[in-house]
């Protein structure tokens, strides 16, 4: 995104204009998307008989999982892919698309054998890993952070990141990517992990609670709702202007789907990729869907 369209976004604040403010956020949401290029776990398949007696294309019907679905701009491909009937075109039918309440929930579905696909925070899958889960990565989601935002109170002080030595830093749930790139930015500006109280507030909407209460002296938003409420906060920064490059998110199976379906895998992310590929010719389009 330009200039022109990242200002034209930061002016949009109520939501009588929010059917303006949709082309820019999926303008926003193009910055953060990037496409890559009867077992348990196994999708069910449907067909139906044609005009000689055999079965047209057999189609595999199956539920995904995303973290911040339905309100996070991650979930906009998979919107636009059963909406256009990218995944169809692939013999896919999504049944229905499951949000969580972190990544930890999200890799737990996927591992279940219940759910063939998930988009995961790219921490809490390497964590899971490393927790000896055998989750496979196999394509990239959001490559981006510009769509959180950290904000205050609109009666504080506070500025900027050093500010806030001494001070209560809000972050969703440990492990998450909001704590990864609240450690990232102090690193950064070699302000040591001790002299930040990092605070687990237990989610997005939690720690805007926490924040009104005085809990905790910052929180954080995700577009578009920033956009539209953001006149309630004393907004601080985007998490990209300190961490301009980050894989925010990546998408994970099982190895039972991986093994038993292979095929599965490989039309699921073709279609993954139209979706975000026609989003990037459609946005006012993508965004009605989104709405």
């Amino acid at each position: 995104m330009n200039k022109r369209g990242k200002d034209a976004l930061k002016e949009r604040v109520t939501a009588k204009k929010w059917r303006w403010l949709w082309p820019t956020v999926l303008a926003l949401m193009m910055v953060l998307l990037t496409a890559c290029g009867n077992s348990a776990g196994t999708p069910a398949e449907s067909g139906s008989a044609d005009s000689n007696g055999g079965t047209s294309q057999q189609v595999d019907e199956i539920e995904i999982t995303v973290t911040p679905y339905p309100t996070g701009l991650d979930a906009v491909p998979y919107i636009v892919g059963i909406e256009e009937g990218f995944f169809e075109e692939e013999g896919i039918r999504i049944k229905n698309i499951m949000g969580s309440s972190g990544g930890g929930t999200t890799v737990r579905n996927v591992l279940s054998g219940k759910l063939p696909f998930g988009e995961v925070s790219t921490a809490a899958a390497i964590q899971s890993y490393l927790a000896g889960a055998p989750i496979k990565i196999v394509a990239g989601g959001v490559q981006s952070l510009s769509d959180l935002v950290y904000l205050t109170r609109k009666d504080a002080d506070f500025e900027k990141p050093q500010d806030f030595i001494g001070h209560k830093w809000g972050y969703t749930t440990p492990g998450s990517v909001t704590e990864t790139v609240s450690r990232l930015i102090f690193s950064s500006l070699g302000i040591g992990k001790d002299e930040v109280e990092m605070v687990a507030t237990g989610g997005i909407n939690e720690g805007l609670t926490l924040l009104e209460q005085g809990e905790v002296d910052s929180a954080l938003m995700l577009e578009p709702a920033y956009s539209v409420e953001k006149d309630k906060w004393k907004t601080l920064f985007r998490a990209s202007q300190y961490v301009p490059h980050f894989q925010q998110s990546v998408i994970v199976t099982s190895p039972q789907i991986i093994e038993n379906n292979p095929d599965l895998v490989e039309r699921f992310l073709r279609a993954y990729r139209k979706s975000v590929e026609w989003t990037y010719a459609h946005p006012e389009e993508a965004a009605k869907y989104f709405a």
